[in-house]
């Protein structure tokens, strides 16, 4: 075995030497021609093609041709593909293809040479949520149809300058006899060289969450056996340089009905990251649960019941020479549909986020610091995180209850009241609303109900009443009233004691002419607004 790879080695040096020669003597070779051959000459023994015979009308380069990939296939009747970058392997020869119930497209295939189709694209959109505002990218896209029996499936690559991307096209008959497709698995994977290192966050362990990512090399990858949820970062030497590769995938949504996400599945004895359904979580919540309380256990999807014409998201390897290359990639937004409709309303920004620093994103009480926070720093917006739908009030009224307990010390009032000149319950408007006493109108619904007076002590707030002394509860012997002498001597620039006071002497006093008197006193009260917060 060691000295038929020495003679293949051999070979493709020669053939290297045989394929510069001309070049060097003016014949004119394409760029794509040149990638493919320089490919074939570098990369025997080393992209996992030995025993497979490749289809070499079936390649594809970037337009830049610095990626390229290649199907091949063996006797079995299995399809896999490649990819090169720069003329190195970045992808080993992986197999292609799903299961379904009925039909198992990944064995036993044959491929229609007449539906060989290869064609220029381009993706021209606004990114609105990215690193610059416009992407406009051209593509290679290479596609073929495999069959077996009566059933049939498309397979479509996507090349670009900073990546790849593949999926199946079913296209109605995949059974002749079912209305639906029970997709049990994908054979799809994707497979680093062995010199290449890995970062992958760990399986769930005690939240939904992964875990702490790791860094394995290709031989400790071979050894694992385990889950594995995207994104998965490789480097693999590529030329000179390296090569940074992150698998993920896009377009999991379907015309009509999603397809599943998935996680990669790794076998003890192989390099190789196999796509693989994702798992479910059977969730069991507290009655009381307020984020701290999480109950859980993660179910496998067993499998995917699709409308006979049907596309499976797009796996995505993205490639590029830096890190920061890849982190601002718009592979993944390339391959998803267009967004439909006027996003001219929408302002990209930064956000501040309470997750990491409260542990508890569903107590959003705590929100209102961070509301504060992005305002004083000059955010655009505050986020809220997942666990807003558990609120104690779901109809999504803010609890000022509970904000009032956090306001406490702020209190400029005596007695039970609670009274802030500049209360952050209150917006802006509310606030005008407040010193004009607009809020105070609806409260003539009340008046012809029969439930309150024009005039008399305002009504009482039930916790400030359980803190009431025996003469303060006076004030509640007669129906309450839009207006009284507090609200004509002051408001709440007078204190409590004096409030009572006031409610308990219009009792004593109480008469048409003082009605009257009040509701003449409360017109040029009113304008002036003092004390009205």
């Amino acid at each position: 075995m060691v000295m038929r790879r020495q003679i293949k080695r051999v070979v493709a040096t020669l053939l290297t030497a045989s394929l510069i020669a001309p070049m060097c003597y003016g014949n004119k070779v394409s760029n794509a021609e040149m990638v493919k051959k320089i490919v074939t000459a570098t990369a025997v023994d080393e992209d996992g093609s030995d025993g497979l015979t490749e289809i070499t009308e079936l390649h594809a380069a970037s337009v830049d041709n610095k990626i390229e990939v290649r199907i091949w296939k063996n006797e079995e009747g299995k399809i896999f593909y490649s990819a090169y970058r720069n003329g190195h392997v970045t992808l080993k020869c992986v197999p292609l293809g799903i299961v379904a119930k009925s039909v198992d497209l990944s064995t036993g295939l044959q491929v229609d040479e007449e539906s060989y189709e290869l064609k220029k694209g381009k993706e021209e959109y606004d990114w609105y949520q990215g690193s610059k505002k416009h992407v406009n990218k051209e593509y290679q896209e290479m596609s073929f149809v495999v069959t077996k029996e009566n059933a049939k499936m498309q397979v479509i690559f996507r090349i670009f300058e900073d990546g790849i991307g593949f999926r199946y096209v079913v296209d109605g008959d995949t059974t002749t006899q079912n209305e639906k497709t029970v997709i049990t698995s994908e054979v799809s994977s994707f497979e680093f060289p062995m010199d290449g290192r890995v970062w992958n966050a760990d399986w769930y362990s005690s939240t939904y969450e992964p875990g702490s990512y790791s860094t394995r090399t290709m031989t400790q990858v071979k050894n694992a056996n385990g889950d594995v949820p995207p994104a998965i970062l490789s480097q693999v030497a590529n030329g000179n340089g390296s090569c940074y590769m992150l698998l993920t995938e896009a377009n999991v949504y379907n015309e009509e009905k999603p397809y599943c996400a998935t996680i990669f599945h790794t076998n003890q004895g192989s390099a190789a990251y196999k796509v693989q359904f994702s798992k479910y979580l059977k969730q069991e919540q507290d009655p009381e649960y307020v984020g701290k309380t999480f109950k859980a256990e993660y179910l496998p999807i067993e499998s995917v019941t699709m409308e006979n014409e049907f596309h499976t998201p797009w796996r995505v390897c993205i490639m590029t020479d830096t890190l920061n290359d890849l982190t601002n990639s718009s592979l993944v937004s390339d391959l998803n549909p267009a967004a439909e409709g006027d996003f001219s309303w929408v302002e990209p920004g930064t956000a501040s986020w309470s997750w990491w620093s409260t542990g508890d994103p569903i107590e959003y009480q705590s929100l209102y610091d961070y509301i504060d926070y992005a305002e004083e720093t000059g955010q655009k917006y505050c986020l809220v995180d997942f666990g807003w739908e558990n609120w104690k009030d779901s109809s999504g009224k803010l609890d000022y209850e509970e904000k009032l307990k956090k306001l406490k010390h702020k209190n400029e009032t005596e007695g039970p009241t609670f009274k802030m000149q500049e209360d952050p319950r209150i917006t802006k408007v509310g606030h005008f609303i407040r010193k004009y006493s607009i809020d105070e109108l609806l409260q003539l619904v009340n008046i012809l109900k029969g439930d309150m007076s024009i005039i008399g002590p305002r009504p009482a707030i039930q916790r400030e009443v359980d803190q009431y002394g025996e003469f303060d509860k006076l004030r509640l012997l007669v129906k309450p009233g839009l207006s009284c002498y507090w609200q004509v001597s002051g408001r709440s620039n007078i204190p409590f004691d004096e409030w009572m006071k006031l409610d308990v002497k219009y009792i004593k006093e109480m008469s048409l002419l003082t009605d009257i008197k009040i509701i003449l006193l409360t017109f040029p009260a009113v304008f002036k607004g003092d004390g009205a917060y």
